[in-house]
């Protein structure tokens, strides 16, 4: 139905017609799914990082996800208070400003996603350079924080559970300015 986003991306002609209509929108995407929405002191996590493998493989019990070519970025949600800090660091508050305040507008008291902030081209392939600076010749999104992990909730840190019992918490976040449904 008109709206409503796919389950792995949304639509380029709904992307391409919020593009053309300007903020405030601002697009979150959770395991696959993207959300368009309207547009603190936490315990510090440390990040997990990839390792380098010689060649790829497949085993039982491995979770695997599409890449997503961007900088990773720990949300932080306490009340109404958000930051994104970087891998290494560097608060990213002030330059993501519509994707805080989409978290902001998550209906819990507090929260802390793991994930990237990327832009996607027409083809929904994520573009690292274009968060250097947008190109002028071609039609990219906002930037969107992708969600894969949810490492803290109001009732408490979920790091001891597992990861698939964290990622299906995260699927169903609920948004308060959520346009998307």
């Amino acid at each position: 139905p008109p709206g409503e986003t796919s389950s792995t991306h949304p639509p380029p002609t709904k992307i391409l017609r919020l593009l053309e209509t300007g903020p405030p929108f601002v697009c979150l995407r959770i395991l696959g799914q993207t959300r368009i929405l309207e547009s603190v002191p936490l315990p510090t996590v440390a990040l997990s990082h990839p390792t380098l493998i010689a060649r790829p493989f497949h085993h039982e019990g491995w979770i695997y996800e599409e890449k997503v070519d961007g900088w990773r970025v720990i949300a932080y949600k306490d009340d109404n208070h958000v930051r994104l800090i970087s891998r290494k660091g560097t608060d990213l508050t002030h330059r993501f400003a519509e994707i805080a305040y989409a978290i902001k507008g998550l209906r819990f008291r507090t929260l802390i996603l793991d994930g990237e902030v990327a832009i996607y081209d027409q083809q929904l392939v994520s573009r690292f350079e274009c968060l250097r600076g947008r190109p002028e010749d071609e039609v990219v999104t906002p930037p969107m924080f992708v969600a894969f992990d949810l490492l803290r909730l109001d009732e408490g840190d979920l790091r001891s559970q597992a990861l698939h019992v964290r990622r299906d918490r995260l699927a169903r976040l609920q948004f308060a300015n959520d346009r998307s449904r």
